[in-house]
């Protein structure tokens, strides 16, 4: 459920002949991108055709086996030569745990995938609703968005007794009571003072969680009792930490990573954080920001077969 960061990209740099490419052009490319390829490993060697290739040379690399390159007559960055190497998470990670890498990182999104690297979406403060999420009662949290098991997890609730295990909680059974007195049958109640387990465990109370100065109670106590070393109000705001990211994530559409970057930089002006990148089969490649389009990462070029500037891309 941690996040994790996909494979470093390498920066491309191209190999092409002539705008009306023959066929000694053709292979000099494919032959020059393989021969460069031990020399430069921090680049990408792909060799482009700037035309339409003649029925000779398509020909030539049917009988001998090999792909012909793409066609390719602008060399300007697309998307999926400019965008970062993501880190992603998982359907099940907590909510907190994606909050902290945006926060050490400075990032405005992160990606949510399967195993396989599908994009299922993205999770975000900055993203259209998802206010409501991070700043919302707190009594709405228990039950509709998380279970006891996963706030246990996320805010590191010791147990005090052997009983604190993970009772069956009724959604809008969290209760943050001044008197202890209105607890109801089933409800998980938080306090401060462990004076009040008796009480609430008479009254039908299914577990208390002890906050910041409460004393220790019984480990043999039969029934469930978690203590939280910070305070009651340092609980209550760290509850959104257990939400699971499906529960959270948004729907965004993502950005395909042969849109050339200058085409993207409207639609980034317009939204609040990053875009995810997929490739044709939905696989997340990267995500672009604002940084990433406005100083797009210059790609190399080798020219082949051709030295006027005419015959160029």
């Amino acid at each position: 459920g941690s996040p994790s960061p996909a494979p470093a990209k390498r920066r491309p740099a191209y190999v092409f002949g002539h705008l009306v490419p023959d066929t000694d052009s053709a292979v000099s490319a494919v032959m020059a991108a393989r021969l460069l390829t031990p020399d430069y490993p921090d680049y990408e060697m792909r060799p482009i055709l700037p035309g339409e290739p003649n029925r000779q040379t398509i020909w030539l690399f049917e009988r001998a086996g090999i792909q012909l390159p793409d066609v390719r007559l602008d060399i300007r960055p697309c998307v999926g030569e400019c965008c970062a190497t993501p880190v992603v998470v998982h359907p099940g990670t907590p909510l907190g745990c994606a909050l902290d890498v945006m926060r050490e990182r400075n990032f405005s999104m992160l990606p949510v995938t399967d195993n396989d690297g599908t994009l299922l979406g993205v999770v975000s403060p900055l993203a259209e609703g998802s206010n409501y999420f991070y700043h919302f009662n707190a009594e709405d949290f228990l039950g509709f968005l998380f279970g006891i098991d996963e706030l246990v997890q996320a805010v590191g609730l010791k147990a005090c007794t052997h009983a604190a295990r993970t009772p069956a909680i009724a959604p809008g059974s969290f209760r943050i009571l001044e008197r202890i007195d209105d607890t109801q049958r089933g409800d998980l109640v938080l306090t401060s003072h462990a004076t009040n387990v008796a009480t609430v465990q008479a009254r039908g109370a299914a577990g208390v969680i002890l906050c910041g100065t409460a004393e220790e109670v019984s480990e043999d106590l039969d029934f469930p009792v978690w203590k939280f070393r910070g305070s009651l109000m340092a609980l209550v705001t760290s509850l959104g930490r257990a939400i699971r990211i499906e529960r959270v994530m948004k729907h965004v559409d993502p950005v395909a990573p042969d849109q050339p970057v200058r085409e993207l930089r409207e639609r980034l002006a317009r939204c609040p954080h990053a875009l995810p990148v997929t490739r044709d089969d939905g696989r997340l490649l990267g995500v672009i920001s604002r940084r990433e389009a406005l100083v797009p990462p210059r790609p190399g070029a080798v020219l082949v077969n051709h030295f006027e500037s005419t015959q160029t891309v």
